[in-house]
């Protein structure tokens, strides 16, 4: 039953990958007509301006049927010159010219497909760089723990061997004696602790025993 769910699973992300390529197959396919639509409309200063008089209509008479003035569809053309037309109000013009107006994006580079492969791959490298963080904040943890561990027992030791000197002192020893009993140091480095065992260890494995 459960490899019969996890086939039917890679089914079903199969069949949504290729119905995606498809999707954006034809998407491309119409970019790329855009993209040379583009290129020849560089040359046009305004669509709306040189259809009409291309076709020599009055602005007049394509005013009368927008509904607005003459110096206002005149606006609407250095509108559209500057890039600062409506959408809805160039395709209003555009029906009024007796034309359709056509939108669309294209690419400056490349395929959406390869945007998207792009796209992909720096998403991986976002998660990846996610994970790297999230492994190390975990690492950080764990040696913050081990860090107050050591000092919390090096704390136990150099209390406990203080005590131990401090009696010693007070008790029945000659003068010499105190002076050759050595006072308790402080508290060990961590970091050297750990630097001295890596350091026997790696002599242990090439066979030098320190005593």
């Amino acid at each position: 039953m459960a490899n019969s769910q996890g086939t039917l699973a890679k089914r079903v992300r199969k069949e949504r990958t290729v119905e995606w390529e498809e999707r954006v197959c034809a998407v491309d396919e119409a970019a790329v007509m855009f993209r040379a639509a583009g290129r020849a409309g560089k040359c046009v200063q305004g669509w709306l301006r040189m259809v009409r008089l291309a076709v020599g209509i009055p602005a007049e008479k394509i005013a009368g049927r927008m509904g607005v003035s003459a110096s206002s569809l005149r606006s609407m053309e250095k509108g559209e010159m500057r890039g600062g037309i409506e959408l809805g109000t160039l395709r209003r013009a555009a029906e009024a010219l007796g034309c359709e107006l056509v939108y669309g994006l294209a690419p400056k580079k490349g395929t959406l497909a390869e945007m998207a492969a792009d796209e992909e791959a720096a998403r991986a490298q976002r998660a990846l760089q996610l994970h790297e963080r999230d492994l190390e904040r975990r690492r950080d943890r764990k040696r913050a723990v081990r860090v107050a561990s050591w000092k919390e027992k090096q704390r136990a030791v150099v209390a406990a061997a203080r005590w131990a000197w401090a009696e010693a002192q007070m008790g029945d020893l000659t003068p010499l004696e105190r002076l050759r009993m050595a006072k308790p140091v402080g508290e060990k480095s961590y970091v050297r602790e750990v630097m001295r065992k890596a350091i026997r260890k790696m002599l242990r494995e090439k066979g030098i025993r320190l005593r």
